[in-house]
Order: C-alpha cells, then structure tokens, then sequence
C-alpha cells in the first residue's frame, strides 16, 4: 500500500463539487393514470401471484397501457430481458455468469431489484426430540438415501424414515431439489417410502402422527401449522420469519425483479412500474404467502431505482467541503442546496455531451460502484457522496471518480491505496472513465469474497483491470490495425498473459523493423505542434519528473522517441525547451511516430525554459 492523501486528491482535481449529504429517501409517487405505454413481465412463477396483484392495481388507479404478466419461467425470462423483448424479468434466483455477459454484450446492463424471499421448511412432528437440529448434509441423506434415522447419526432411532412433501410440479419441491442437490429431483423421487401430495395439508398431517417422519412444505405454511409441526433448525440457524426474510435460513432464497438500464432510462412506464411494485410490496407478498426482504434490501432497492433515474442527486440536501490543514478524510461544511459552482477546473471537453463510449463506461462505473458500497456499507453513503447518475453533466467523470476514492477511503482508509491504484490524473473524459473503471475493479476484487463479482455486475472490458501500459499499448496498436487481443478473459492471469502476449508482438514485428504503416516512404513532417491541452512535458521517459503542461498549438521537433516497452515517450524540442512528451499529444501520426530515432542512442540533456516549467530539471 502507498500512502495517499485525500487533501492531495482534492487539490489535484480543484473540485470545489456541490457535495451530496448521504441520507435514505423514499421512492417519488407514482401516478399510474399518468403512465402510458405497454409493459411486458415474465419470469418464475413464484412471483405471478404478487405481480398479478400489485399489476391489477396498477390498472384499478388507471394505468391505461397493457401490461402483459406470465410464468414463463426464470431461465426464458432473462435470457429475453437480455434480448430486449421483455421489459421486467421475474427470477427466483441471480442471474448467472453467462446471463450477464450475454446483457452486457447486448448493451443491455442489468439492473436488480430484490424483492421478496421464499423459502421450504422440513417440519417434525412436535414430540419428536432427536432431530430437531441438523446440518444441510444430513438432510440430504435423511431425505433421500438413508434408511434409518441411525445411518444419519449413531445415536438416532433404528427406526425407519419416513418422508413426506408436495407435489414434484410444485414451487416447493422444486426449490427444495435445487437448493439440495443442485436441481436434480432424482434423490428425493427415489427415496424409499417417500410420499408426495397435491394438498400441503396432507404433508402436515402426516408428519404430526410418527415422530420418525418428516415433511417438507413452503416455509409460509409451515410457520402457520407450528401448532402441529416443527421447523428444523438447520446449520444451527432457527427457521424463524426473520431468518428466513434475510435469507438466513439455509432453505431460503432472495427473489428479484430485473431490467435493464437500457429499458429503465428508453421506457419511463418500466421505471414507474418498478417504483409502484416496490411501493407496494411489502403488504402484497404477505398476501401471496411470500417473505418480504430485509429492511435494508428494500433500501437498496429505493436507491438502487433513484440513481438509475438519476432522482438520488436532486432530492438529497448538500454540503459544500472545505480543506483542512492535515484532513484524515474530505470533511464538509452543511449549507442549502445551491447551483454548480462555476469555477470549477474540469478536465477538456470537446461538446457537453459524452460519446458512446465513454458514456457506457460512466454508467457501468456508477452502477458497479452502488454494488460494492452496498456489499461494504449498506445503504449508507459517506459524507461528500454525490451518486451521481446524469450523463448531461461535463462532470460526472470527476463526481464517479470522487465518489470511488470516497469508498476507497471506507474500505482501505483515509490515505492509503493499494499499489496498483490509479487514482485521479488529470486528461481526457475517456481516459479518466477507463481509469475509473480500472479502480473500480481493484475496489470489487477486495471487497468481494474470493474476488467474486456480483452476478447484476455490469462490468467492462476486462482489458480495463490491466495496468496503464498494457491498456495503452493493446489499444494504440488495435485502433491502428495491427494487433488484436486474443486472451480468454476468464483467464487467472488475463493481465499478465496480455502483457506477455502483446510485448511478443512488438518484439517480433515491429522493434527493429523498417515499419511502413499503410504508406510507402513517410517522413517526419516539418511543422509539428502540440494538438491537445493536456500535454504533459517530462523531463525523463519514465514521467517521474514532470516539466509543465505545453501550451496548445506550441510548435515543436520531433527528435527521437524510446523503444521501450510500453511507452510512447517523444523526445521533443521547442523554443527554450527540450523535453518529453506523449507522442498522441502531437499532431504527428503513428506511421510519422515508429520511424524517429531511439532517444537512448542520442546524447541529450532536457531542459525547460519556459514559464509554463516547474522549478525541477
């Protein structure tokens, strides 16, 4: 880790943002006689019923457009969402790697709303006193291949197991052999013994007779026969309401509600739709026999649904921060809500609003980062937190990155960063997004288990994770036609196999070669200039001393540039100064750039006269 102050972050970016005080909202109303325009719902069966309740309504206090609602099933639902032909999918479980990847692809990041939970229960008959606690393992066993209750554990009943559950084309029977042995029903079709009935109060009633059976229903109704039977406590953990709305329970698991941020910002119906169901989700799921989440799941849901429509920002109070002489975090100063300010140094825009691609990557940037704040610090944002979603604001690159280096500072604290973190450098919208994304990963790779991305990630190029270099290199030599990155993204070591691969290719085919790039005889030309305003000027190739931001349309010579890898260092001269500069801050061009000299060769000393240079050389 590198010490890294926050006092340092702020002068470097000059911010003086309208920060956002963090404090939890509540969903704006929804008027459905104002929504218009048709809505399309499928997925998992066990959320038809409260959908078709919340859905109705919906229409009863006059949404006027159509609003199709089936049970297609979780599977068809999201790999539709994904294709942009349903607008809500209904999924009794994440959607899986693969899922993801095909949204993303599609342009279509997810995003995930939880919504209820459901769960199965193995119930007891009351008097039975050996059982009443087991692990996940011995269930499977009792349920499906042991005979005696002594085969599961020494000191149970000879006696042998009797079984009991629903129907196998019921929700519970199929969640029950999914979450036990991974989807197949075969275990628990061919116990020996084992009986399965239409009507849940069979399984009860069964089960309260022999204290060497045991049942399995859905954990609503078992909680409302506890008068007759027992739920097991499983893994140590006690099947009560809120063991199971938390997902606690080993039985139990989270429902969702998923659309795309592609469908939420082009459809206002999906959003105003999301908003209604959330609003009133709590009474309905009691009605459709299904657990509500926990309290902070629903305000993840409320936050996660006004940054997607970017109402977090507009509704919250700001403060506005002041620099301390040793901060140990960005404090800040309350004041009332006021307009940008309008001295604000942001870095060069060319027009107000942001490409295709940069665009892209400042959404995904703000969505990812919402999931590891949640997975980090709940529903609660730190002081200065702007949440940010407006893609019509110059400045929501530097408000994602402040907000990223926020978390960072709850996550590693206040001045320290891990070695590989970028952090904030002044240059252009795109390479302050990339490298955003690149800090963003770091965060998500520590505060995750094992690494482990959440499945509603919408993630990026992975190109993005590598290293300044390698990102630069890949991309300069892909934009010119000449190199194209092959490695597996789901590769270990996709950084490092990159990097080996695209050094290899340089090697072979360009160092030392006489590289004509798409033209016969280029020559350097004779007026060069600087074409951005972010040139920085160094005085070495490895741009540990900078010289001064070279003024825009300065002339310049190119004299030589280093062969090194991963570099694009250009020794450069100019009236009263010798320096280095990045080659794509000129106005020379690839093929001009591969044919200058190698500067080791040269015998040179840099220098900077000029007013823009700092004092070092």
């Amino acid at each position: 880790m590198r010490r890294f102050a926050l006092f340092t972050l702020i002068l470097l970016l000059s911010l003086p943002f309208v920060f956002v005080v963090s404090a939890q909202q509540e969903l704006p109303p929804i008027n459905p006689a104002e929504v218009t325009g048709d809505i399309i719902v499928s997925g998992t069966p066990i959320l038809n019923e409260v959908t078709n309740s919340i859905g109705l309504l919906f229409r009863l206090e006059g949404y006027g457009g159509t609003l199709t609602i089936d049970g297609n099933g979780t599977d068809s639902a999201l790999s539709a969402l994904c294709a942009g032909t349903v607008d809500i999918a209904l999924a009794d479980r994440q959607m899986s790697a693969a899922e993801l990847d095909a949204c993303s692809s599609n342009g279509r990041p997810p995003l995930a709303f939880r919504v209820s939970t459901v769960a199965v229960m193995p119930v007891l008959a009351r008097q039975n006193q050996f059982a009443i606690s087991m692990t996940t393992a011995e269930l499977q066993q009792i349920l499906s291949s042991a005979l005696n209750w002594s085969e599961v554990r020494p000191d149970w009943p000879e006696d042998a197991i009797t079984r009991y559950g629903p129907a196998n084309t019921s929700s519970s029977f199929t969640l029950l052999s999914e979450l036990l042995y991974g989807g197949d029903p075969t275990p628990l079709t061919t116990a020996v013994g084992a009986q399965y009935f239409d009507d849940r109060n069979l399984v009860i009633n069964n089960t309260t007779v022999s204290t060497t059976a045991i049942g399995f229903v859905d954990a609503n109704f078992a909680l409302l026969s506890t008068s007759l039977v027992k739920g097991v406590i499983l893994d140590g953990v006690e099947p009560t309401f809120n063991n199971i709305s938390d997902n606690t329970y080993p039985l139990s698991r989270p429902l969702f509600v998923y659309t795309t941020n592609t469908t939420f910002t082009e459809k206002p119906q999906v959003a105003s739709f999301i908003n209604y169901y959330l609003t009133n989700l709590e009474s309905e799921s009691a009605n459709a026999g299904l657990f509500p989440p926990p309290a902070n799941a629903l305000d993840v849901a409320t936050n996660r649904w006004l940054t997607a429509s970017g109402a977090a920002q507009a509704q919250q109070p700001t403060a506005v921060p002041t620099i301390a002489a040793q901060p140990t975090a960005i404090p800040v100063i309350e004041a009332e809500a006021t307009a940008e300010p309008e001295d604000v140094v942001e870095a060069p825009v060319e027009d107000e609003l942001f490409t295709p691609e940069i665009q892209q990557l400042l959404v995904n940037g703000r969505l990812d980062l919402e999931l590891i704040a949640d997975e980090w610090i709940g529903t609660d944002r730190p002081p200065g937190w702007s949440g940010s979603f407006d893609i019509t604001n110059p400045r929501l690159p530097l408000l994602l990155r402040l907000d990223t280096e926020l978390l960072a500072a709850q996550v590693y604290g206040a001045d320290e960063r891990p070695d590989a973190w970028f952090g904030a450098v002044s240059s252009t919208q795109l390479a302050i997004a990339r490298d955003i994304r690149h800090d963003i990963e770091i965060l998500a790779e520590d505060v995750f288990e094992d690494g482990e991305r959440p499945l509603s990630w919408a993630g990026a190029d992975p190109l993005l994770s590598c290293d300044r270099s390698t990102q630069a290199l890949v991309t300069l030599l892909f934009e010119s036609g000449l190199y194209e990155n092959t490695v597996n993204p789901l590769e270990d070591n996709y950084c490092e196999q990159v990097t080996v691969n695209v050094s290899r290719f340089v090697e072979v085919n360009l160092i030392g070669v006489d590289l004509q790039v798409g033209s016969e005889g280029v020559a350097i030309p004779d007026a060069v200039t600087i074409d951005t305003n972010i040139a920085v000027g160094f005085f070495n190739t490895s741009a540990s001393q900078r010289a001064g931001v070279i003024p825009e349309d300065t002339g310049i010579t190119p004299l030589a540039r280093s062969y090194a890898d991963f570099t694009n260092m250009t020794l450069v001269q100019g009236e009263n100064f010798l320096l280095f500069v990045e080659w794509q801050n000129t106005s020379l061009t690839l093929e001009e750039w591969l044919l200058l000299p190698n500067a080791a060769e040269l015998e040179f000393e840099t220098t900077c006269g000029e007013l823009w240079c700092s004092a070092q050389g």
